[in-house]
């Protein structure tokens, strides 16, 4: 589990959406809607199972 700080949802890893650049390089995002958020938006949360 991931928690995005930009909108404050939580996701898993297999969630985030992966593209290229025009540099063909690999960028992650927030896989909420119309969130900008990026790998360094994101925290792992204190999950107690």
């Amino acid at each position: 589990m991931r928690f995005c700080k930009k909108c404050e949802h939580l996701f898993t890893g297999h969630d985030i959406r992966v593209t290229l650049n025009e540099d063909e390089q690999v960028q992650f995002h927030c896989p909420t809607l119309h969130c900008d958020g990026k790998w360094e938006d994101w925290q792992y949360p204190n999950l107690h199972l």
